[in-house]
């Protein structure tokens, strides 16, 4: 402590003026590159998670930085950039030397090196906000983060769905193209308004009150108002919540697994937030309130109801019979099939989550209770595997987390029963053992019967039932040129699931190592290994029986920055397959991106070419798209994909994105199944995105 005290004081009272210069010239540039942090963090692409949430939860952060002299250690854990040890250091630094008078004050802190400044400075600042409700109209005019855009886009070739079937019809309702128009104001820690009208591909605009939809297909809106006295949040319309570690309730994209081996595997209680995604689940629509009794405690109150797709078995003899055979989670209402589909149920949540946070802000402790009903009883079709799933007309869920930041070590964890007695368990310690090496441990445990309809939190599958595991991440930093970081957890489900007939294991590991060439060359080459136990697919017998199946992925990415204007990324990707120690499948992928920003002026394109033997070799990879829109294309088969995109101011008030995509396939004919079903072996794509910015 009197160490950090001597460094701090000396370097404040013999260099304020020469670093404050020097730092000056060295800091000027705010900008990022969104797209490449995404690249940073993400292990392998999926298409299976809400990237766009990660992206809006990322690109508000930097319409809105944090301010440094309020922030909490819930929102730094939240940045995915600071370890344990630099979250202390900072805390202390604050309470010791007071407010920062200087953005530049953070290299003075011992243990932030100039790459975590880098990183951290599009997303904080220091000028002091003091808000009243006097001045909340000129505020609200004034703001610059003030926006509205309306985006198209299409496919250019004509999908089955579009042309007339065997007795004339045709079978999707609408046209073929998708339209999104969105509002924002905002100003963090003040007050939020927005809302979101989006009619996918194929649907419909129209007003037709008994599918619950009014012109467009999906509409979200929201109003919230935050630290006005004690009453600290006050949300209407659409939102989500997040507590503890995701158990019971977990808001929007979580990361766990990733490059990123350390920061990501916490969650943090980040409380009410906005919902401003298109997807039409996962979120409350309704009232909720966040109240502090004084500093340590704070009680957040919510209800919500709100409509769900699902799929009902009718029962011709009375509508009390119906019963909810599964959730339909697509959002597409292209068809008459699917319109009849489209919030049928009605989804009523109430419920509580009472937290404590001791002065120092080293201590979190909390719990939080969840009550949901349904209009109908759920009761899937059975199936040996799910015979533990949900069941019934309602559920309950009740549970309790803590966080504490001791040292080096910040210990997390979170615990929940559910109705049905099921049990749910996840935690664990991130800490850093020195500047240049970090450590992170996470164990998790979800009974067979455990039903929590709201969680996002650390785990191998998408929902969090009938698993356990443990997960060890390491980082390295040997030198200010090398990064290494790496992982490997184990897992095992106790019960059947599906493609697994008896009770299954697996494991996995990743390893990366990044290395800084000069200020305008990187490169990071990456190993990604998982065994997974699945019934053998190609089995001829009644009784299916699991083996072994192993998949590797492997990246090699060289990031060139020629000049202030072009950059260079290149990518190698590559898989291995195989079931039942049998013979490899495989696949690659040979990437090549060039990026221009020239003043206001951004210009992106990118050659891909693909050859895979299967399905299971796909190759996934991130590609830059039009502002709140994430791509994230599967490369099957064998083909070339190409896409251009260009960004660029129009006067004062208007910013416009123009984007093409085009996949050329050698190996078929027909491009997809079913209604998505494309003759030729071209697919083209054109998106437009106009924003008017009201300052």
């Amino acid at each position: 402590m009197k160490i950090h005290s001597h460094i701090y004081i000396m370097w404040m009272l013999l260099c304020p003026s020469v670093y404050h210069a020097y730092a000056q010239e060295k800091f000027k540039q705010k900008e990022i590159d969104i797209d490449q942090l995404i690249l940073e963090i993400f292990q392998q692409q999926t298409d299976d998670k809400n990237y766009e949430d990660f992206y809006e939860v990322l690109y508000q952060l930097y319409t809105n930085p944090i301010n440094l002299n309020e922030a909490t250690v819930d929102e730094l854990q939240d940045l995915y950039i600071l370890t344990p040890l630099q979250i202390q250091d900072f805390m202390r630094y604050r309470a010791m030397c007071g407010e920062l008078v200087s953005i530049y004050e953070l290299q003075a802190i011992p243990s932030f090196d100039l790459g975590t400044v880098y990183k951290l400075l599009p997303f904080v600042e220091i000028t002091p906000k003091v808000f009243s409700t006097e001045d909340i109209l000129r505020r609200f005019k004034e703001n610059r983060n003030h926006y509205i855009f309306f985006r198209a886009d299409r496919t250019l070739q004509t999908k089955k769905g579009f042309k007339p079937d065997k007795n004339g019809d045709v079978p999707f309702t609408g046209d073929p193209y998708r339209f999104y128009l969105r509002y924002r104001n905002s100003i963090a820690k003040d007050f939020s308004v927005g809302f979101t009208l989006e009619k996918d591909a194929g649907e419909k605009l129209m007003w037709n009150a008994k599918h619950k939809t009014y012109f467009a297909d999906f509409i979200s809106f929201h109003v919230g108002i935050y630290n006005k006295g004690r009453l600290k949040a006050l949300q209407l319309g659409d939102y989500q919540l997040q507590f503890g570690q995701g158990l019971i309730l977990g808001a929007g994209f979580y990361i766990g697994k990733g490059a990123e081996t350390i920061t990501t595997v916490k969650r943090s209680n980040s409380g009410i937030r906005p919902y401003t995604s298109v997807l039409e689940n996962g979120f409350f629509r309704g009232m909720a309130a966040t109240y502090a009794f004084n500093k340590y405690t704070e009680l957040t109150a919510f209800y919500s109801s709100t409509h769900r797709d699902a799929n009902i078995l009718e029962d011709t003899s009375s509508y009390e019979n119906d019963v909810i055979t599964s959730f339909d989670y697509t959002g597409n209402h292209r068809t008459i099939k699917e319109l009849s589909k489209k919030n049928n149920t009605n989804e009523q949540t109430t419920g509580a989550n009472l937290s404590f946070t001791d002065l120092s802000k080293r201590l979190h402790v909390g719990t939080t209770y969840v009550y949901t009903a349904f209009s109908r009883p759920v009761n899937e079709n059975p199936q040996v595997y799910n015979q533990y799933d949900f069941s019934g007309k309602s559920n309950h869920i009740a549970g309790a987390d803590f966080s504490y930041l001791w040292r080096n070590f910040n210990f997390f964890g979170e615990a929940a029963m559910s109705k049905s007695k099921g049990k749910g368990m996840v935690g664990g310690f991130i800490c850093s053992m020195s500047p240049k090496l970090d450590f992170a441990m996470v164990g998790r445990l979800y009974e067979k019967n455990f039903h929590s309809f709201y969680s996002v939190a650390f785990s191998e599958s998408s929902t969090l039932i009938n698993e356990r595991g443990t997960y060890w991440g390491i980082k390295i930093k040997p030198t200010h040129k090398w990064v290494i970081s790496a992982y490997y957890d184990r897992f095992y489900f106790p019960w059947l699931r599906y493609l697994r007939d008896a009770p299954a294991g697996g494991n996995g590991f990743l390893m990366r190592a990044h290395h800084f060439f000069t200020k305008k060359i990187s490169m990071y080459a990456q190993l990604r290994y998982e065994n997974q136990e699945k019934n053998l697919s190609d089995n001829l017998t009644k009784t299916d029986y699991l083996v072994p199946s192993e998949k590797y992925n492997y990246l090699l990415n060289v990031d060139y920055r020629a000049t202030e204007v072009f950059t260079l990324r290149s990518r190698v990707a590559g898989s291995n397959y195989r079931q039942n120690r049998g013979k490899f499948s495989q696949g690659f992928a040979l990437i090549q991106d060039f990026i221009a920003d020239y003043k206001q002026i951004s210009l992106s394109t990118r050659i891909a070419v693909f050859q895979t033997d299967d399905y299971e070799n796909r190759i996934y990879a991130y590609e830059r798209d039009v502002l709140y829109a994430v791509s994230i294309p599967a490369y099957y088969g064998k083909g070339v994909r190409t896409y251009a995109m260009i960004n660029f101011p129009m006067g004062r008030y208007f910013e416009v994105w123009l984007r093409y995509a085009r996949t050329v396939y050698y190996d078929r004919d027909i491009i997809s199944s079913g209604l998505e079903e494309i003759e030729g072996n071209i697919r083209s794509d054109v998106k437009v995105q106009v924003r008017y910015k009201f300052k």
